[in-house]
């Protein structure tokens, strides 16, 4: 099951991610494959190792410093939004949203920026 979720998921790769992990995906000789090939997580592991952001906190904290609400969208966008540069997905930094969950400070700048936009 999960070599076919691999296997799914790097048919979406382009360009050098799909150059990475294009050569473990044609090897055919059970004792050369990687460990990836056959792992969900050890091939987001990968993924994110290889091509995710350097600092992936810091680039959260970022983003979220910069959101803002869209004059056209809708509130729930928006907390969905932050709350997934805040708390994170089960997909996102964990110890970013370990630090981040109880964080007034994150609260604050939530409805700070929803303050901005409504002016």
């Amino acid at each position: 099951m999960d070599a076919t979720k691999v296997f799914f998921t790097i048919s979406y790769l382009k360009k050098m991610a799909l150059e990475w992990f294009k050569q473990g995906a044609l090897e055919d000789n059970p004792s050369l494959t990687l460990a990836w090939r056959n792992s969900w997580m050890e091939f987001t592991k990968e993924l994110r190792t290889h091509f995710g952001p350097a600092n992936p906190v810091g680039s959260a904290n970022i983003e979220l410093q910069h959101l803002t609400m869209a004059s056209n969208a809708r509130l729930p966008e928006y907390l969905v939004q932050f709350n997934m540069l805040a708390g994170g997905s089960k997909h996102s930094i964990s110890s970013f949203t370990m630090a981040s969950q109880n964080d007034s400070r994150t609260n604050y700048r939530c409805w700070a920026n929803l303050i901005h936009c409504a002016n």
